[in-house]
């Protein structure tokens, strides 16, 4: 079972349930992935340390390496106007590879390929 974790009504997909994460006091059990929306460290920790998948769904703003991003569904990252002019790799901000790599889930090797999953990206999202 998924169980998302959101204040916001959710429109939900059979084999999911949803919680309010203000009023969480232990994990759900059978919970196969975890969805959050918004930044709840213990919802997230108590499922880590079951070995229950956890993910992000909340808008993601990429302000710096792609290595510290936390895992988020591919349509809550924000790719920003212009992506096409951003660096490849910068700490301090927005960059391909971090642009790409939150998107994508995994790192992304090199410009060409950041390029391709964030055009695929909003491909997708423009259907």
């Amino acid at each position: 079972m998924e169980v998302i974790y959101s204040r916001e009504a959710q429109v939900l997909k059979r084999g999911q349930v949803r919680f309010n994460p203000r009023f969480f006091a232990e994990p759900i059990s059978g919970a196969t992935k975890v969805y959050l929306d918004g930044d709840w460290p213990l919802i997230e920790q108590t499922y880590a340390a079951l070995g229950v998948e956890v993910v992000r769904i909340d808008a993601l703003e990429v302000h710096g390496s792609a290595a510290e991003l936390p895992p988020h569904e591919p349509g809550a990252v924000i790719i920003p106007d212009g992506w096409e002019q951003l660096p490849w790799n910068d700490p301090d901000g927005p960059s391909l590879r971090a642009v790409a790599t939150a998107i994508r889930g995994a790192a992304v090797p090199n410009k060409a390929e950041a390029a391709e999953v964030i055009q695929a990206e909003l491909e997708r999202r423009a259907q």
